[in-house]
């Protein structure tokens, strides 16, 4: 058996360090050098060589991109001392687009680089990074005191963003008592040294205390600087302002720079012609670009847009947006969406669930849609969701939909025939102000179906059904006064009833008209205008109007 020599390996570590033969760093080429920068970083201890091989990871030079490497080699960095590179793996593990967002981790390495000396711009940054977290509560518990002294010591420091966050801290009392008038130099210090969020924030107090002109030149400044926010406030200034050249191209700014307000502002104003030439083309492109950042208003907005052309490109991206729109539960855009699948002759099984979601959602519109949709299609049961959805939709009080609720149990389209339930719902219609509804609960009223039979108070609700403009009311109180249910017989009184509801394209009331003219029952007898409403009668339909005719 052999014994393991244990001093030769640090024998070879002292040798190693007592002379550069063998160990220092060799002339570098592209082949050699990530593996020396390896070896100086991990045996020699080395920041800037853990830092330059953590670059050549993430960029994929000389080596294959490895953002897992990368990370490795940049903490390693970072624990070897180098502060900036803290800041750097911080600000990664935050926004979490190079590599995964860890947020606990990211306030490990602002700690870290917090911890640093004084007077290192490095230490200030990672105090700044640290406070904001705290702040926020954000992967360490909440403290703004404390979050409110780093911000303090950043700015002192000279650290633009501690200043900017200083004057957080002061205008909203946050670990500080709150001082509005000491956060606007901390503002325009930050603003000063470049940072565009503190330009914006001074211009929006600015714009606040009525300084418009200064509040427009801060806004302009951190556009310039790089804030889609101070592009879409310096629109909207200029809007009101009434400056629309420069208002387009403030809010073209806020919506390159990816803010959605501006791009949906812009479409809106596009689409509608306020203040530019109209451009629906354009407004429609940007609503697209709104949508895809993840604004459900603006899919509903374009969608509806697209789906008035007839180009049948356009309808199929209409579709699109509508349906991720109302994925998103834009009320709105499963309207327009049931609305387009109408148009296109989709059949219920698509049009009625689209109306069903916008109506659940308290849309009239689309409740309205829904009960008209339901009555179009007789053959399909009904889905009780739909009814629901419905129920609720006159329980808002919508006339339209109570009516429609009421002939979907009268005629028993897609639900059993319910008489008591349709009168019930023509009722709640009538006094929602629905003079159809009105007409069909007299119809019930004067037969005794689902209700207590009572004459009279069917003729009151045909007369109030006809007052409001309803045809097919005047018709019905007109025969009450001809056949004398409720009333004594009255053809004299009945004839302008028979004229109103003729007038209003109710066939039925011409014939009746044309039978009381050819009879001279209740008018003079007149042979000419009888044939005059039995033409009428015939052109709305009424067969037995048109047999009459013919056999004349």
């Amino acid at each position: 058996m052999h014994e393991r020599k244990r001093g030769a390996p640090r024998l070879h570590l002292a040798l190693c360090l007592a002379s550069a033969v063998g160990c220092a760093p060799k002339a570098l080429t592209a082949k050699t050098e990530p593996a020396e920068l390896e070896r100086t970083c991990l045996f020699w201890h080395m920041p800037p060589s853990c830092k330059t091989l953590g670059e050549y990871y993430e960029e994929g030079k000389y080596v294959e991109h490895d953002m897992t490497k990368a990370a490795f080699f940049y903490e390693r960095g970072c624990r070897l001392g180098d502060i900036q590179i803290c800041v750097r793996l911080g600000v990664d593990l935050d926004r979490g687009e190079k590599m995964q967002k860890d947020s606990e981790r990211a306030v490990d390495f602002f700690r870290y680089a917090c911890s640093g000396a004084d007077g290192n711009p490095n230490t200030y940054a990672g105090c700044t990074n640290l406070g904001v977290h705290l702040l926020n509560g954000d992967g360490i518990g909440k403290d703004e005191v404390r979050a409110a002294s780093l911000f303090d010591r950043g700015c002192k420091g000279g650290w633009r963003d501690g200043c900017y966050w200083m004057g957080v801290a002061r205008e909203n009392g946050q670990g500080v008592p709150k001082d509005v008038a000491a956060s606007s130099p901390l503002y325009e210090r930050a603003c000063a040294a470049g940072m565009a969020e503190a330009c914006t924030a001074r211009a929006v107090q600015q714009r606040a205390s009525g300084q418009s002109e200064a509040a427009a030149r801060n806004f302009e400044q951190g556009c310039t600087a790089g804030d889609g926010s101070g592009c879409h406030q310096l629109g909207m200034l200029l809007m009101e302002s009434g400056k629309p050249a420069g208002m387009v191209k403030a809010f073209e700014q806020g919506c390159d720079r990816g803010v959605k307000a501006s791009c949906y502002k812009l479409a809106t104003l596009l689409e509608t012609g306020d203040r530019v030439s109209k451009d629906q083309q354009r407004a429609a492109d940007l609503y697209e670009r709104a949508c895809a950042a993840g604004d459900g208003t603006s899919c509903s907005r374009g969608g509806a847009l697209l789906a008035r052309t007839e180009d049948m490109f356009k309808l199929s991206r209409a579709e699109s947006l509508l349906k991720d729109a109302c994925n998103k539960n834009e009320a709105a855009a499963c309207y327009e969406l049931g609305t387009l699948y109408a148009k296109r002759g989709r059949g219920s099984a698509d049009v009625i669930p689209a109306y069903q979601q916008s109506c659940e959602a308290g849309v009239p519109a689309g409740c309205v849609s829904l009960v008209q949709a339901m009555s179009e299609s007789p053959a399909v049961p009904g889905d009780p969701r739909a009814l629901s959805a419905l129920e609720k939709g006159c329980d808002l009080k919508i006339a339209q939909v109570c009516g429609g609720l009421g002939r979907i149990f009268f005629e028993g389209l897609g639900f059993p025939k319910d008489k008591g339930r349709a009168a019930t719902f023509f009722e709640r219609g009538c006094n929602a102000g629905s003079a159809a509804s009105c007409t069909n609960l007299g119809l019930l009223r004067e037969r005794g179906e689902g209700v207590a039979q009572d004459e009279s108070a069917a003729a009151a609700l045909y007369r109030r059904s006809c007052e409001a403009g309803d045809g097919a009311g005047c018709h019905n109180l007109g025969l009450l006064y001809l056949t004398g249910k409720a009333f004594p017989k009255q053809p004299q009184t009945a004839a302008p009833f028979f004229k109103k509801a003729c007038d209003t394209n109710v066939g039925l009331g011409c014939y009746q008209l044309a039978l009381m003219y050819r009879q001279g029952l209740g008018v003079p007898k007149d042979a000419r205008r009888a044939a005059d409403m039995y033409r009428s009668a015939c052109d709305q339909g009424v067969k037995k109007a048109c047999e009459d005719l013919s056999s004349r």
